[in-house]
């Protein structure tokens, strides 16, 4: 399935005849490396994910505990070459944030960061998260 989606993808951008060549990404195989450098921008997880007071006990809480795990676009938009700005931008970003609503409703929570990147956390210990994720 995942060959298939990619050669769509591939497909619907540049056409069956042109050749993508770009350092780190393998579209025939589904391969991207990314490249893992330091942050351009650090946010705080108290600032994405949620604040606010505890209705039970009027405890004002500030962001999660546990591991919260970053599903960056950028490398998915740069191999199709285009950006959250596009309509096949936009539409991947749609893709993401309606398979993170099914797949987490129950299980974990995420937030939507400049339709660029998902940052999101399991109620689950470090090692299920690790897995589920």
């Amino acid at each position: 399935m995942k060959s298939s989606l990619l050669k769509k993808i591939k497909d619907s951008v540049i056409g069956e005849e042109e050749k993508i060549d770009i350092d780190g990404v393998d579209l025939d195989s589904g391969t991207i490396i990314i490249e893992e450098t330091d942050p351009s921008e650090i946010v705080s997880t108290g600032a994405v994910l949620r604040e606010g007071f505890d209705h039970e006990t009027d405890i004002f809480f500030k962001g999660y505990t546990g591991t919260v795990f970053v599903l960056d676009l950028n490398p998915f938009f740069e191999a199709i070459g285009t950006t959250s700005t596009s309509r096949i931008g936009e539409s991947l970003v749609t893709f993401t944030d309606n398979i993170l609503t099914r797949e987490l409703e129950g299980v974990g929570s995420f937030k939507n960061y400049s339709n660029e990147q998902f940052f999101f956390r399991l109620n689950k210990d470090d090692a299920e998260g690790w897995v589920m994720a």
